[in-house]
C-alpha cells in the first residue's frame, strides 16, 4: 500500500499542470490557405468526375445537419460512400473500453478535486455521470468536451443514413482503434495536460464552438483554419505533436484509402473539415496524385 501511494503522489508531482489560459497571439499575421474556399468539392481525372469530396463538422445542430442542395444531390447519385470510421457495434465498444482505465488507476490520481469538480460538472452536460468521470482516460474526458453537448444524430451519421437509403456501398478510411490510438499513445501526462488547459478555458472552447460553426456555415476554411491557430499554445510542442498526428498523418492515410474509391468512380467521401485546406491538406495531396479540383459548394 505504502509503494502504491508513493507512486501516486509521485505520479501527481510528475503529472498534475496547473491551469493556465489560452493567450491570442498579437498581431498574428493570418496565413494565406490554400483550397479554403467551400466544403464539397467535386474530384476528377482525365476529363472524367470520379466522385466528390465533402468537409463535415461532428456535430448535430440542425443548421449544420440540413443538407443543402448540391451536397444531397451528389450523395444521392454516388454509389461508394465513406467516412472517417464505421461505427459498427464491435468497434464502438472497442472504443469505449479504450476510452476508460481497465486497472485501479484513477484520473484523480492525476488532478487535484478542484479540476475533478469541475470536470464533473462539465461531463454532466454530456450526460456523463460522476461516478464514470473518474476513470475516465484524460484523454476521453478531454476529446468529450472539445465537442458541443449534442443529443440528436451527428453530421456524419446523417450522411452514412443518407447514403444506406440509396444503397450505397459504405467504407471506412480508418478504424475507431486507428482513431483511439492517436490519443491513447500520448503519455499520461501529456494527456493531463490536454484536459486541465481545455478544462481551465471551457468558457473559451463554448465560444469556439459558435465561432467554429460559423466559419463552417460561410465555407470559410481559411477562416476556420486561422481562428483554430490563433492561440499561442497550438505553437508548443505538444499541440504541435497532437496535430501532426490529428491532422497531417492522417490526411496521407486517408488520401491513400480514397484513392482506390475515386477510381470505381461515383464516390462521395465524408471527412472533417479540417482535413481538407492546406498545403498538406487533402485537396492538395489529390492534386499531387493528379487529380483535378472543383469547388461545387
Amino acid at each position: 500500500m505504502f509503494c502504491l501511494q508513493a507512486a501516486i503522489a509521485n505520479a501527481n508531482e510528475l503529472i498534475s499542470p496547473q491551469c493556465r489560459s489560452f493567450v491570442e497571439i498579437e498581431s498574428v499575421e493570418e496565413q494565406k490557405v490554400v483550397n479554403s474556399n467551400g466544403i464539397l468539392w467535386q474530384i476528377g481525372q482525365d476529363g472524367n468526375t470520379l466522385g466528390y469530396v465533402f468537409g463535415t463538422i461532428h456535430v448535430s445542430d440542425i443548421e449544420i445537419t440540413t443538407l443543402p442542395e448540391p451536397v444531397s444531390e451528389a450523395l444521392i447519385e454516388s454509389r461508394h460512400f465513406a467516412m472517417e470510421a464505421l461505427p459498427e457495434p464491435e468497434a464502438l465498444l472497442l472504443f469505449s473500453k479504450k476510452m476508460f482505465f481497465q486497472d485501479e488507476t484513477r484520473l484523480n490520481d492525476f488532478v487535484d478535486k478542484a479540476i475533478i469538480n469541475r470536470i464533473k460538472e462539465i461531463l454532466a452536460n454530456y450526460n456523463v455521470n460522476a461516478a464514470m468521470v473518474n476513470i475516465m482516460k484524460p484523454w476521453s474526458a478531454f476529446l468529450t468536451m472539445n465537442y458541443p453537448p449534442d443529443t440528436g444524430m451527428p453530421l456524419d451519421l446523417v450522411l452514412l443514413n443518407k447514403a444506406m437509403d440509396v444503397e450505397a456501398e459504405t467504407y471506412g478510411l480508418e478504424t475507431l482503434q486507428e482513431q483511439a490510438d492517436i490519443f491513447d499513445s500520448l503519455s499520461l501526462k501529456e494527456q493531463t495536460r490536454l484536459l486541465i488547459d481545455t478544462v481551465c478555458n471551457y468558457d473559451a472552447v463554448e465560444a469556439d464552438f459558435i465561432a467554429l460553426k460559423s466559419f463552417y456555415l460561410e465555407r470559410d476554411l481559411a477562416g476556420l483554419y486561422n481562428y483554430v491557430n490563433r492561440y499561442s499554445t497550438m505553437h508548443e510542442p505538444l499541440y504541435k505533436k497532437l496535430m501532426h498526428r490529428l491532422i497531417d498523418k492522417r490526411n496521407k492515410l486517408m488520401v491513400e484509402r480514397m484513392i482506390p474509391l475515386l477510381q470505381q468512380g461515383n464516390a462521395f467521401i465524408a471527412i472533417g473539415t479540417m482535413h481538407l485546406p492546406g498545403e498538406k491538406g487533402v485537396l492538395a495531396l489529390l492534386e499531387e496524385q493528379g487529380y483535378h479540383l472543383s469547388a461545387i459548394y
